[in-house]
């Protein structure tokens, strides 16, 4: 479970977001590198993207929409935010502690 409070960087700037057949499609402007987002992974960057910034924020803002416990969702939000952080989604930060970091990956790395 995360440390409550602990807050996600904010998505980086020069991420365009689309959505195709309720996915994520993003693009990284400076690399024109493109990720595909699964369902999960797409919620949780949706409502990064407005503005949650807390993982447990995230899971309770899921759990209403998907009518399952915050408690349960936690871990997938975490995997995601991970993920995120990992393949440089979000805007980098010098604080450590200001970001939510965690260890079970749920995107698969990127091509290198």
């Amino acid at each position: 479970m995360t440390e409550v409070g602990s807050i996600a960087s904010p998505p980086r700037a020069d991420i365009e977001t689309a959505f195709v057949g309720g996915e994520a499609v993003l693009l990284r402007v400076s690399s024109g590198q493109v990720y595909a987002l699964n369902p999960s992974a797409s919620a949780v960057w949706l409502l990064l993207v407005d503005g949650v910034r807390t993982a447990d924020a995230l899971a309770l803002e899921l759990s209403d929409i998907v009518d399952v416990a915050a408690d349960v969702l936690l871990p997938d939000v975490e995997a995601a935010l991970a993920d995120f952080g990992r393949l440089g989604l979000l805007e980098p930060t010098d604080d450590a502690e200001s970001m939510v970091q965690f260890p079970r990956p749920l995107l698969p790395p990127p091509d290198t």
